[in-house]
């Protein structure tokens, strides 16, 4: 068993991996792991679509259960860029849409507790906030979608 914060994430990455657009099916959503060597993160590279990354933002603590199980909680959000088109309408609808499906597949009750050791995943609510240029212009969006993963650890 490799259950933990690695084995979830892996799962939730190819979830979110195999995720067709609706709107622009020429760029899928591609991970881009901090935790498997890359450099830069999705708020610092151009000219990208759909490039995401998982992160967490409240380091795991334990979850109250009684006794010791090793269940713990921790807070994470996918962040998703998107460059800044000419057409802004076509942006808000594709990043609706797209937070739609990262909900739904985020939320997808199927998470293979004994490998990955998921046993519920709380979804909040989707934001979105410039990626300012060296010039003060927005030349990017970044999509959050907050969730709240509580997971069993292997002993």
């Amino acid at each position: 068993m490799s259950q933990g914060i690695s084995a979830a994430f892996d799962l939730l990455i190819e979830r979110i991996e195999a995720l067709a657009s609706k709107t622009d099916s020429t760029q899928n959503f591609v991970c881009i792991d901090a935790a498997r060597g890359q450099e830069l993160l999705t708020d610092r590279r151009v000219n990208t679509l759909r490039l995401f990354e998982l992160r967490i933002t409240t380091p795991p603590f334990d979850d109250g259960q009684a006794g010791i199980t090793g269940r713990k909680r921790l807070t994470a959000e996918v962040r998703v860029r998107y460059d800044v088109p000419r057409d802004v309408g076509l942006l808000e609808r594709m990043m609706g849409e797209d937070a739609a499906q990262i909900i739904n597949a985020l939320r997808d009750p199927a998470y293979d507790l004994p490998n990955t050791g998921i046993t519920s995943l709380i979804t909040g609510e989707p934001s979105s906030s410039p990626v300012l240029g060296q010039d003060g212009n927005p030349m990017a969006i970044l999509l959050a979608i907050p969730f709240d993963l509580l997971y069993q650890e292997a002993f």
